[in-house]
């Protein structure tokens, strides 16, 4: 995983949480969402400093009729995202449909 090799490198704490069960079943563009989640995950050891925190959880979100969301969340104590570049970070549900298995 090369995200603990890099967090380990910089000394940096690495949790992973899932929360509420997420057996599901996923319909994404697997690629897309991946690669964002990495570009997140990326930043969040390059901004973090040596001896940081990062975090990544993913939770369920709010059910619909027939699907479910799931809420990718990476947090850190590195310097944050500038706020003019705020509105330039995707809306994630435009990646992916979820369902219930």
């Amino acid at each position: 995983d090369l995200t603990r090799i890099q967090t380990e490198a910089k000394e940096q704490k690495f949790n992973v949480e899932f929360k509420k069960g997420l057996d599901l079943e996923v319909w994404a563009d697997v690629v897309g969402v991946k690669k964002i989640l990495l570009n997140l995950l990326s930043n969040a050891v390059k901004y973090t400093p040596k001896g940081g925190k990062i975090t990544f959880t993913a939770v369920i979100g709010n059910n619909m009729e027939d699907s479910v969301k799931v809420r990718f969340v990476v947090e850190d104590n590195g310097r944050g995202i500038e706020k003019e570049y705020l509105d330039k970070i995707f809306p994630l549900n435009e990646y992916a449909q979820i369902n219930y298995k």
